[in-house]
This record gives C-alpha cells, structure tokens and sequence, in this order.
C-alpha cells in the first residue's frame, strides 16, 4: 500500500464510501501517472483524514471511486509542534517548509525578526511547497502557514511551551520538562540570530533557551536539527 500514490482532496468530495478528485488531481493521475481502473490510491484530504480508495471511472474532469477504509489522524504525530521560523533566503526557507512538513510540524510562522534580511513571502507557491510535501509524505493534515508577523505579535496569539534556539544558551533540548497537552512552539532566528531586544522580548515570555552544540549551525539546518531531537523526544 504505501508504494499508492497520494492525492489531495476536498473533504466535501468524500461521500459515504465514494470519492470524486478534482480536474488537476485528476490530470495528473491520468496522464502523467498513467493510473488505470483498479489502481488504488491514497487521498488526503488536510483536515486530518485519509483514505485509501480504489480507482473505478476515469474521467480527466472528476475521476471517481470507492472509499476502501477511512483513516482518522493519518500520518500525524500524537504531540504538537508548530514553527516560527524567521524568514531567510527563499531557497533555504522551501526547504524548512518541505522538512518541517515531513517532520509532523502542524503549524509554521513566518518571522520578521530584527536581522532578516528578507521580509516578504511568496505565499502561495510556499502553501504549494506544503501540499505537495504533505502527499509525498501522507500526511492528512497539512501544516497552517500564516502571514509573517514579528516576535511580539507571534506570542501575543499563540500559547503554550516555547521554546527558541540560542547559541549561547546552557541548555539542551532534553532538559525541558514537556506538558504533552499543550503545543511545543519552535522559535529559530535568522543567520545573525536573535538581536538583544529579540532575546529580551523572549525572557518577558518566559521562552526556554536552548542550544544544539558548539557548531553555528544555518538557520533550516538548526530547524530540521530541532524537530528531528523533538520528534524521538515526544514520539
């Protein structure tokens, strides 16, 4: 089964045990994978819900089929860590986006941070980057990306356990006592780091500092480095 391929889907679409793609998932499966009648698929649909389904009528506008087993949390992590990442350069920060999907993270913040080089943010090619990371990775929930929005707005709408990557910190990611109950936010800085009010802002919002060794790690190779000890930590 896992060697199906996955496609996204529009929960509405999914009804009783029938499923109908839509015409681009649909082009795609007929005539660039070259699926047949009969094949079986996986379809996501990014609200938490997978399926594993059998092709039966071949249409490029609406292929169609059955629903063969529905599988609720499909491919999530039982805990839950969302991103801020600030925003780097944008080759880099695709990767971060592709990683950190493949990684369980379920929500990722854009960060204006005081050394950003970059400020912007091609928004939908970077929701396109997820999804496609999502089905390659079967996930059925795919991360929330939001508007880039600097540190004090970030804490300002978002609770629970914060913690941010600091070089200079004493401390280690397995230091940290988690509470499973409420999401681990991630905060990493740019190439420079975090400025002295950045690194203020942060202690009046009680964030736990951490750091991953004597080596200066680039911004994407701290992220996946952090999500990847979070990841064995919670699992």
């Amino acid at each position: 089964m896992i060697l199906d391929h996955a496609f996204k889907i529009n929960p509405n679409d999914v009804t009783s045990n029938k499923f109908t793609l839509s015409k681009a998932e649909s082009y795609h499966a007929i005539r660039v994978l070259r699926l047949k009648k009969k094949d079986k698929i996986w379809l996501l649909d990014g609200k938490g819900n997978g399926y594993h389904a059998k092709i039966e009528i071949l249409k490029s506008n609406g292929l169609s089929g059955q629903i063969i087993k529905h599988f609720p949390n499909y491919g999530e992590n039982d805990h839950s860590i969302n991103l801020a990442i600030s925003l780097i350069k944008r080759s880099k920060f695709e990767i971060v986006l592709e990683k950190a999907t493949e990684l369980g993270v379920q929500k990722i913040t854009p960060i204006v941070a005081e050394r950003c080089t970059k400020t912007t943010l091609n928004f939908d090619r970077s929701k396109k980057i997820i999804i496609e990371a999502s089905k390659q990775c079967r996930r059925s929930k795919f991360p929330m990306l939001t508007k880039p929005i600097d540190l004090i707005n970030y804490f300002s709408v978002n609770v629970g356990q914060m913690l941010a990557g600091v070089m200079t910190s004493p401390n280690k990611l397995e230091d940290v006592n988690y509470t499973l109950d409420k999401p681990v936010h991630v905060i990493i800085g740019p190439e420079g780091d975090f400025s002295d009010n950045e690194l203020n802002i942060m202690r009046k919002n009680n964030v736990f500092n951490y750091n991953l060794g004597q080596r200066r790690l680039r911004s994407e190779t701290a992220t996946l480095y952090s999500l990847s000890v979070l990841n064995e930590i919670l699992r």
